[in-house]
């Protein structure tokens, strides 16, 4: 027998419907947004009987990456494409999700493509070091504008060596020069 289980995925608990393939409830419940503990809720049926769907969320991809690796079908739903739930009045994690597995099986699922957990680590690095570059950037702005108020203009590259030898010879406030000198340590 075919089964579809609509996830309703939040930061602490999952909202959860699990539905025959004759559009019969099965199981209703929560549970915490874990892995483990939701693939505890299919893990006595066959992976090839079951289809997974959840929208798409900010707390789905632990989820989404159990459920792939222990080989059930998931497909995620993209919610401005999910009129049923998103422009319901009155909002209920267990009714969405009972939608979700439903959609599913009526094959009215407004699938979103999900990247795979390479690509997706992949993408975090890249975003993680934009915002740490665009940080340091930043902070050099505000060294140069703090020194500027003291008339001072360093001769070379901030953060080098050269920097720090440079900053040694300077005379600041001491407010100033520890805050200062902490980014001037040279990088080895």
């Amino acid at each position: 027998m075919n089964m579809t289980l609509g996830l309703d995925v939040h930061k602490r608990t999952t909202a959860y419907a699990l539905v025959n393939e004759r559009g019969e409830l099965q199981q209703r419940g929560e549970t915490k947004t874990n892995p483990k503990l939701c693939l505890e809720l299919v893990s006595w049926l066959p992976s090839s009987a079951v289809q997974i769907g959840m929208e798409s969320s900010t707390y789905i991809y632990p989820l989404y990456d159990a459920f792939n690796d222990a080989g059930y079908r998931v497909r995620v739903a993209h919610p401005a494409k999910l009129s049923r739930i998103t422009k319901a009045e009155v909002k209920h994690d267990d009714k969405d999700a009972l939608d979700l597995a439903l959609q599913l099986l009526r094959n009215d699922f407004p699938e979103s493509y999900i990247l795979s957990k390479e690509m997706r680590d992949k993408r975090q690095m890249i975003r993680q070091h934009m915002t740490l570059t665009n940080e340091e950037s930043r902070i050099k702005c505000r060294i140069h504008s703090l020194l500027a108020q003291y008339d001072i203009r360093v001769p070379c590259q901030l953060g080098t060596k050269k920097s720090f030898e440079f900053m040694q010879s300077v005379q600041l406030p001491t407010s100033c020069f520890a805050a200062v000198m902490v980014f001037f340590m040279p990088k080895n």
